[in-house]
């Protein structure tokens, strides 16, 4: 089973999108985020919203309790 660990991604929707790109591409089983989707950047809800569609389990991080 391969799995990814993301995180800090911060509301970086761009960015995010660049690192699913990849992943997907190599088959990973499951993804994980380690807290901190939010804040920052202008994308925070986009985040959100692709990490909850591809069922990705997220860590609460210090941006997403402020």
């Amino acid at each position: 089973m391969k799995i990814a660990v993301v995180s800090n991604i911060h509301g970086n929707f761009g960015a995010l999108s660049s690192v699913l790109e990849d992943l997907l591409l190599g088959n990973v089983d499951r993804i994980i985020s380690l807290g901190n989707n939010i804040g920052y950047g202008p994308d925070s809800e986009k985040v959100t919203q692709i990490l909850l569609q591809l069922g990705v389990s997220s860590a609460v991080g210090n941006h997403e309790q402020a």
